[in-house]
């Protein structure tokens, strides 16, 4: 049991190695890099003017905006893309390890990535805001400003600070809840893809992920009745219904829904590797 995990963290860290000589990787996080700095640097303003400090908890409410979930999950669709990650190392991999193996590697491979990428997103929400950051267990004068006043609105922040966060959830539980969505959307995503890719081929995957995302912006604006059927939505707190008193799904349904869809698109791509050729596929 020790060697077979052995063998799979050993293939799921080959692939983060790859990061290192990947462009695309350094792609993700330019294009990240420069998007969360265009809507943080309003909010850096204001702290400078005010001379006020913010709490490290602004990540619940950056990731309730559709727009940044928009961003995020088109980021983490780029960081995917290459699904199922053949290349030409990949087949002497296979026969050493066995298929099942192999697809297991695969999938750890995926969850690790999707931890890495919901860190550095957290990590930018931070980063952005030094030095006016301050490590506190409560939300703030400024988050406290900006979520019961119009003050944000008024120096151009665009960032909602949703009263429904602020008075629903303590900063540490709401930043917590809001990075296991981020990472189990990005997980969800990364397995639909995956398999899809592995199933049919490297469009076919890319493309129902970027479905997905260009949904969620379709039902926030017409239906959202329809946002318990929308996983990408599930990214955002600000639509998680903690209290029963909304259409938005409750925290429950949509942890079981995902873990449910990336635990049977894991059994999927098992059945599917078994009788699966291994054609080496050029990198994106």
């Amino acid at each position: 049991m020790v060697k077979r995990i052995g063998v799979i963290f050993s293939i799921a860290q080959n692939g983060i190695k790859k990061w290192l000589t990947n462009p695309r990787v350094y792609l993700i996080a330019v294009l990240l890099i420069a998007y969360f700095h265009s809507r943080i640097s309003p909010l850096y303003l204001f702290c400078e003017h005010y001379r006020t400090k913010i709490s490290p908890y602004l990540f619940p409410y950056f990731m309730s905006d559709d727009h940044v979930v928009l961003i995020a999950s088109l980021g983490a669709l780029l960081l995917f893309c290459d699904a199922p990650f053949i290349d030409s190392e990949q087949p002497y991999i296979v026969l050493r390890s066995g298929r099942k193996k192999w697809v297991a590697g695969q999938i750890a491979y995926i969850a690790i990535s999707s931890a890495l990428f919901t860190l550095f997103l957290y990590l930018l929400t931070l980063l952005l805001l030094l030095p006016w950051l301050e490590f506190s267990t409560e939300w703030g004068k400024a988050i406290g400003t900006l979520a019961q006043t119009t003050t944000g609105y008024d120096l151009g922040i665009t960032i909602t600070f949703d009263r429904y966060i602020f008075f629903g959830y303590s900063p540490i539980s709401a930043t917590l809840l809001s990075l296991l969505l981020c990472f189990s959307v990005v997980f969800f995503l990364g397995m639909l893809m995956f398999y899809l890719n592995l199933r049919i081929n490297r469009m076919v995957g890319t493309i129902a992920g970027a479905l997905l995302i260009l949904w969620q912006l379709v039902i926030r604006k017409t239906a959202t009745a329809l946002i318990r059927y929308s996983p990408i939505s599930w990214m955002k707190l600000g639509q998680i219904d903690m209290n029963g008193t909304t259409v938005y799904p409750n925290l429950a349904y949509v942890l079981i829904a995902l873990y449910a869809m990336i635990v049977l698109f894991a059994v999927l791509s098992v059945l599917c590797m078994r009788k699966k050729d291994i054609d080496v596929l050029k990198s994106v």
